[in-house]
């Protein structure tokens, strides 16, 4: 779906997914030990209780990126990629909280100037 919504700006790697326009850049790549990762996450409680109860159960990816209109762009189309999926998506904002993948979509799609990185 990506890969149709942005055609030649999306390049596959082995370990690494890109969408490239003029200067900005969103990189997408799996985070590492699922097993590690959802244990650091489930004994985090400070996060969502919900998360930290399904952290053991998610596969982690990390996102980079230098242009947050394009990440904003690149994250609604993977989103609504998971179609029935998407109700047991987290988004880990690396701000201190998490929120359900299906809140952060419907954020991205009704506000134009919502910036997960401020806690509403």
């Amino acid at each position: 779906m990506t890969k149709s919504h942005f055609g030649a700006q999306v390049h596959a790697y082995e370990d690494e997914f890109q969408v490239r326009v003029c200067d900005g850049y969103v990189r997408i790549s799996l985070l590492g030990d699922d097993a590690e990762v959802a244990e650091d996450y489930a004994a985090n409680e400070d996060l969502d209780a919900a998360f930290r109860a399904e952290a053991r159960d998610k596969t982690y990816v990390y996102v980079v990126f230098n242009d947050f209109e394009l990440v904003k762009s690149v994250m609604a189309v993977l989103l609504r990629g998971l179609g029935d999926e998407l109700p047991s998506c987290w988004i880990d904002t690396d701000y201190g909280w998490v929120m359900r993948g299906a809140a952060f979509l419907q954020h991205l799609e009704q506000d134009i100037e919502w910036d997960w990185r401020h806690k509403a």
